[in-house]
């Protein structure tokens, strides 16, 4: 998916600067989505959808309705932004098709956007007479007077907050302190808000990616193969300590076999984790506690609990609900074409040179034409 594949981009990205612990914001026209990486890919193992409960892993992204075209408007009470979007017809008002005030239209009147650098042509007048009519509808219900920027700011707040709300979800609210991450921005929108958004969360470090835009297709094309395997357990600790080295060997063996079916080799194929789903007997949710030995689990699963709790209930009966393995296999790079397109009716580059993009160096001169790869 797209979101998936931005967030595989977003870790590619984050690890040749050296940041190993990321928070994403993929911000785009009607949704942002944010996950969480600290060395490997945070997973849901369980996902509602249309009201059906699906049981099936899938990074764990959180999505809230905060984009370039959501709406901004009055509730008679509040400034409202979202859920509902303007999409790309009408468009938000800047466009000039009637639209309504969107906060693409915020940030424009805001000055974050230059209508010369646009791909489009944008109205700042059509913004401003769509942010008027709000003022007057705000204006006329509340009985007091507001000025533009006053409107203006608050709309970006408010989309602000949203958007941080869905990263504390999946960092504070699960016991991750945002201020220890890198928060790698993009998608069409993200730029707009990063700053004001990283000083929400206290984080003192933003990564914009070159082509942000376009960095989930890019992500997409960097994903690797992975196969999760998993056990049920639902038994004490003490119970399985003994057998739980054993079942990982089980487990180590069917994602390998599965990888080779796919075509990978056996010195591919590597181990990228192994982790316990730990709870107390008659609890529902389980916490993530890694597998290295036996004797490593209840200390992790302890501290694990009393960081995200505040205590440890000693007389407790802590039980094993499921095993993980993850094993990954290396993406393989296609050969590289060194011929020139062959000439045709729709081809108009007749044999000039093929370059591949990431072999050009910063100010380096390439005579053209030729074709970037």
């Amino acid at each position: 998916s797209g979101p998936a594949a931005g967030v595989v981009g977003a870790v590619q990205i984050a690890r040749r600067l050296g940041f190993d612990r990321i928070l994403t914001l993929d911000m785009g026209g009607t949704s942002t989505d944010t996950a969480r990486y600290d060395g490997r890919y945070d997973y849901r193992f369980t996902t509602r959808v249309g009201g059906v409960e699906l049981h099936h892993p899938s990074l764990a992204i959180e999505t809230v309705a905060a984009g370039g075209g959501s709406i901004c408007w009055f509730d008679g009470h509040r400034l409202r932004v979202g859920p509902e979007s303007a999409g790309a017809a009408p468009g938000p008002a800047c466009y000039g098709n009637g639209g309504p005030l969107a906060l693409t239209d915020v940030n424009l009147l805001l000055g974050k956007l230059d209508p010369a650098l646009m791909g489009i042509p944008v109205s700042r007048d059509a913004a401003r007479q769509a942010l008027h009519e709000v003022r007057a509808e705000v204006e006329r219900k509340t009985g007091r007077k507001h000025s533009e920027e006053t409107l203006l700011r608050g709309f970006e707040r408010i989309a602000n907050e949203l958007m941080a709300g869905a990263i504390r979800r999946i960092s504070v609210r699960r016991g991750f302190d945002p201020r220890s991450y890198a928060l790698v921005v993009f998608g069409g929108a993200g730029g707009l808000h990063a700053c004001r958004i990283a000083d929400l969360l206290g984080m003192r470090t933003v990564v914009l990616p070159y082509d942000a835009g376009l960095l989930s297709a890019w992500g997409l094309g960097h994903a690797q193969t992975e196969q999760l395997e998993s056990r049920q357990v639902l038994l004490p600790f003490e119970a399985c300590r003994e057998k739980l080295g054993g079942w990982f060997a089980e487990l180590e063996e069917r994602a390998r076999e599965a990888l080779e079916k796919q075509g990978f080799g056996p010195e591919e194929i590597e181990v990228r984790s192994r982790w316990l789903h730990l709870r107390f007997r008659g609890q529902e949710s389980s916490l993530e506690v890694p597998f290295s030995t036996p004797e490593a689990v209840l200390p992790a699963f302890r501290q694990r609990y009393r960081h995200l709790f505040g205590h440890y209930p000693e007389e407790g009966v802590p039980e094993v609900e499921s095993l993980k393995l993850l094993a990954a296999a290396p993406r393989r790079e296609a050969p590289m074409q060194t011929e020139g397109v062959r000439q045709g009716e729709e081809v108009r580059v007749e044999g000039c040179p093929l370059i591949q993009w990431d072999e050009l160096e910063p100010g380096q001169i390439v005579p053209g034409p030729c074709l970037l790869l």
